[in-house]
């Protein structure tokens, strides 16, 4: 409950309205996804360079390791939200796990979203540590937009797990509502000279209708499409019902007919 007061707070007071649908934020993953043509110098807006021509266009696409050695160069990595399809949302929140200290030294991070205010605890970004960044005036539309950058220098073989912030129990996302509603997100992690942990948004479920009875089921399209029923992509929910079968048409007799005008 306390991460729903302070996303309230947050964006309270800004009329911030979703469709039912893009505000839904279940089935969300936070990616950690490095991309080795990305070269870390001083000063660079690393944000501005994912988003051209280097941005994550699909699960498929996503590198969760690192091969450069610290010795030589500074890799740059990013934690990227993700959807089945594209979302608004007004806070993001995860922390970094449990490794090795001493595998990978952070040398620069920052947050993507723009017009945001960030709160993170005391040794951001370590192990077991977490942050939360939540929008100001602007709220977040698209999908595998990159909401975090960090670039530091790999030495050991480990794996940087994404995970809750400690200081919430909570690594996920909150839409804009007022109050805001949070939804938990699967999360990934960097692996550095090994593979890291590598996942993708599940299908998305909506209403499907049955062709003979009219009931309602929550289902992927594929399923669906294989139940012979009928997909209704802006309808997450089965309540209120939207598969509600018309009654059938009962006909009606030559002299029944005559009867309603006379």
């Amino acid at each position: 409950m306390r991460r729903l007061l302070i996303l309230t707070l947050l964006v309270a007071g800004t009329a911030f309205g979703v469709g039912a649908d893009e505000g839904n934020l279940s089935g969300g993953v936070l990616i950690a996804h490095h991309n080795a043509d990305i070269q870390y110098s001083v000063g660079l807006d690393f944000c501005d360079l994912y988003s051209a021509g280097n941005n994550l266009a699909s699960c498929e696409d996503q590198i969760n390791r690192i091969d450069i050695n610290g010795t030589q160069d500074v890799s740059v990595w990013y934690v990227v939200a993700a959807w089945d399809e594209p979302k608004i949302w007004c806070a993001s929140e995860f922390g970094l796990g449990d490794f090795n200290v001493e595998a990978y030294y952070f040398v620069d991070w920052g947050v993507c979203l723009p017009n945001n205010l960030e709160m993170s605890t005391d040794t951001w970004p370590a192990p077991n540590q977490g942050t939360i960044v939540v929008a100001t005036d602007t709220r977040w539309v698209g999908n595998y937009l990159p909401i975090y950058y960090f670039a530091g220098r790999a030495y050991y073989v480990d794996v940087i797990p994404l995970s809750e912030d400690p200081s919430q129990s909570f690594g996920g996302f909150g839409n804009c509502s007022v109050p805001a509603e949070s939804w938990d997100a699967e999360l990934g992690g960097m692996g550095l000279f090994t593979d890291g942990i590598h996942l993708c948004p599940p299908d998305a479920t909506h209403a499907c209708c049955d062709p003979i009875t009219g009931e309602c089921w929550l289902y992927t399209e594929e399923e669906c499409s294989a139940a012979n029923g009928t997909w209704l992509p802006d309808m997450d929910t089965c309540d209120p019902d939207p598969c509600v079968p018309t009654p059938p048409a009962v006909p009606l007799s030559w002299g029944e007919i005559k009867s309603l005008y006379q």
